[in-house]
C-alpha cells in the first residue's frame, strides 16, 4: 500500500512471490516518452484502450498511447485503484504481437491483435492474469456521489498562514510572507457556517502520505465531504494541503510525524486567531496518522477543546504494521504458509530500519539486507522485481525514510496519557490497516491512565479504514466503493463535536 491517506502496507516481495490475488496499489508516476524509438507498427496502438483484470473483483485498466512531438508515449491508469498516469517504460509492436513493461511496479504485458480494436493477452505482476484490451472513445470514470457540489449554504474562504517550524507557537503570523527559506506556508480552505460568529471550529489532520486538503484518494475526497457536512451543521472547518503538497510550501519528503504535528499546531493557532472563530472552541480531527498527530498537539496545547481520532493508532508503528500485513493478506486469500514467509521478510526488514543507528549506516545495512534477500528470491520473484539495483531502490523508497524510522519507534501511549480534553476514538470494525481490536483498547487505557474522564470509543460495524461500508475491508475495495464516508459516521462525529463545542442547532 502506498503512503496515501492510510498507513503504509509494506508489500516487500508480496506480489513478486505471486502470493496475492490482485495487483498492488501503485504509486502515481510522471508519464514520459518511451526511451527507444519503437517500430512503425506502434502507430496501430495510438489511442485509448480499456481492459478488465478479474482478481475476484473487476479492476479496470486504461492504456493510453500517443505521439508526443515525434516520440511515442504510453501510460496506464488503474481506474478502480485511483492510480493515474503511470509510465510505460517500453512498448513494442511486432506485427500482431504487442508487449509493454512498467519497471516502477514490476509489471509487464504481452498480447496479440485479434483485430484492429482488440488485443488479447496476459498481465504479469507476480502472477499472470488474462487481460483483453479494447479500443475506446470514452474513458471510464468513477462515481463519487457524495463529493459536494454548490451552491453551498456556508462561506468558503481560501486561507494561508506562514510560520517558522522551529518556533511555530511564537512566530505564527497569518499574513506573513513565505519569502524566507526557513518559513513554511500552508494553504487550505476554511468553511464558515452562516452568521457573524464567533464560530466553533475543527481542524482536519490528514493521514499518511502526501495529502491535499481534501485527503483525496482514488477520487474520493473524504475531508471535503466531512467539512461540507460539519459546516452545514454549525461548525467552521479548516482543511489544508500538507507541507510541500498542492499549494503549501515546505519539503514533505524530509518530514516526520513530529514535523506534521508542528504544522497542525500552526493550523490550530491560526484558527484561534481568526476573527470569526471562538478560540476556546477549537477541536482537532485526525485520520490514521492524523490520529497520532492530534494527541501530540492536544498534549502540548492545553486549549484544545476536543479531539476526534479516526482510525488512530494506540500502539507503536511496528505493531501496527505487523498485524496490518497479516490481516490484509488474509483478506486477499493468501495461504497461511505464504503469509508466514511474508511476515518473516517484513520483520527482517523492519529490524534493520528500526535499529538505533545513523541514517548513513542504516542505508548501508539496508542495501546489504536487500542484496542478501534478493539472492534468496526465486527466479520468478527476481524477474518480477527486476535487477538487484531496482530491488534496492524500491525498498529504500518504501522504508528508508526518516518518516518510517520515527513511525516504527513511536509509542502513542505516553502522549495520550497527557491529553485532558474530550476524546472520541472511532474505528470501522473491518479496518484491516489500523485494527480496532489492537488499537481502541490501547487508546482507552492510555487516556484512562492519565485520568481523562471524557473518553468515547466507538467501533462502527461494516466500515473499513476509510469509513466506507465494505465487504472485506481489503484495500482493493477502496476505489470500487462509490460511498466516500458512511452516513452513520458523519452523524456520530457531528453530534459528538456539537455537544462538546456547544452547538445546539442541527
Amino acid at each position: 500500500m502506498i503512503r496515501n491517506a492510510t498507513f503504509l502496507l509494506l508489500i516487500v516481495n508480496l506480489l513478486a512471490a505471486g502470493c496475492a490475488t490482485s495487483p498492488a496499489p501503485m504509486d502515481q508516476v510522471v508519464p514520459g516518452s518511451l526511451p527507444q524509438p519503437p517500430a512503425d507498427e506502434t502507430a496501430a496502438m495510438a489511442g485509448v484502450w480499456i481492459g478488465t483484470l478479474d482478481v475476484g473483483i473487476e479492476l479496470r485498466v486504461v492504456l493510453k498511447v500517443q505521439d508526443e512531438d515525434g516520440r511515442w508515449g504510453a501510460t496506464i491508469d488503474s481506474i478502480d485503484q485511483g492510480a493515474y498516469g503511470m509510465t510505460v517504460d517500453t512498448l513494442t509492436v511486432d506485427g500482431a504481437e504487442v508487449s509493454f513493461a512498467m519497471q516502477a511496479i514490476g509489471a509487464s504485458y504481452s498480447g496479440v491483435f485479434i483485430d484492429d480494436d482488440h488485443i488479447e493477452g496476459s498481465w504479469l505482476q507476480g502472477v499472470p492474469l488474462p487481460l483483453t484490451f479494447e479500443r475506446t472513445d470514452e474513458e471510464p470514470t468513477l462515481k463519487r456521489p457524495q463529493t459536494p457540489r454548490g451552491p453551498f449554504p456556508y462561506a468558503v474562504e481560501n486561507v494561508a498562514f506562514s510560520f517558522d517550524p522551529l518556533d511555530a507557537a511564537a512566530t505564527l503570523s497569518p499574513t506573513a510572507s513565505d519569502d524566507e527559506a526557513s518559513r513554511i506556508t500552508l494553504r487550505g480552505t476554511l468553511t464558515l457556517p452562516p452568521g457573524d460568529g464567533p464560530h466553533p471550529a475543527v481542524l482536519l489532520i490528514t493521514g499518511s502520505g502526501a495529502q491535499d486538503r481534501d485527503e483525496t484518494i482514488m477520487q474520493h475526497k473524504p475531508f471535503w465531504v466531512l467539512a461540507d457536512h460539519l459546516s452545514r451543521h454549525g461548525l467552521a472547518v479548516l482543511r489544508v494541503d500538507d507541507r510541500g503538497v498542492g499549494e503549501s510550501t515546505g519539503n514533505f519528503h524530509l518530514a516526520t510525524t513530529a514535523d506534521f504535528a508542528t504544522d497542525a499546531a500552526a493550523g490550530f493557532l491560526f484558527l484561534q486567531q481568526h476573527d470569526k472563530i471562538d478560540p476556546t472552541r477549537v477541536a482537532l480531527l485526525g485520520h490514521s496518522e492524523g490520529g497520532l498527530i492530534a494527541p501530540m498537539v492536544a498534549a502540548s496545547a492545553g486549549e484544545v477543546a476536543g479531539i476526534v481520532l479516526m482510525a488512530g493508532p494506540g500502539v507503536d508503528g511496528r505493531k501496527v504494521l505487523d498485524l496490518q500485513l497479516r490481516l490484509l493478506l488474509e483478506a486477499e486469500g493468501v495461504p497461511p504458509a505464504m503469509i508466514a514467509i511474508q511476515q518473516e521478510r517484513q520483520a527482517a526488514l523492519l529490524d534493520v530500519v528500526g535499529a538505533d543507528m545513523e541514517p548513513s549506516e542504516m542505508s548501508a545495512r539496508l542495501d546489504a539486507h536487500c542484496e542478501s534477500s534478493y539472492e534468496a528470491l526465486s527466479a520468478q520473484e527476481q524477474q518480477a522485481v527486476g535487477s538487484v539495483d531496482d530491488y534496492k531502490k524500491a525498498i529504500q523508497r518504501q522504508v528508508g525514510s526518516l518518516w518510517m524510522r520515527w513511525f516504527l519507534r513511536h509509542d502513542p501511549a505516553p502522549t495520550l496519557s497527557r491529553v485532558t480534553c474530550p476524546v472520541l476514538a472511532v474505528n470501522g470494525a473491518r479496518d484491516l490497516q489500523v485494527d480496532p481490536d489492537q488499537n481502541i483498547p490501547a487508546i482507552a487505557a492510555a487516556l484512562s491512565a492519565g485520568g481523562n474522564q471524557d473518553v468515547t470509543t466507538v467501533v462502527i460495524q461494516g466500515l473499513n479504514h476509510l469509513f466506507q461500508h465494505c465487504e472485506t475491508g481489503g484495500i482493493v475495495e477502496y476505489g470500487l466503493i462509490e460511498e466516500t464516508l458512511a452516513p452513520e459516521f458523519l452523524l456520530l462525529v457531528e453530534e459528538w463535536l456539537n455537544e462538546r463545542l456547544g452547538v445546539s442547532n442541527r
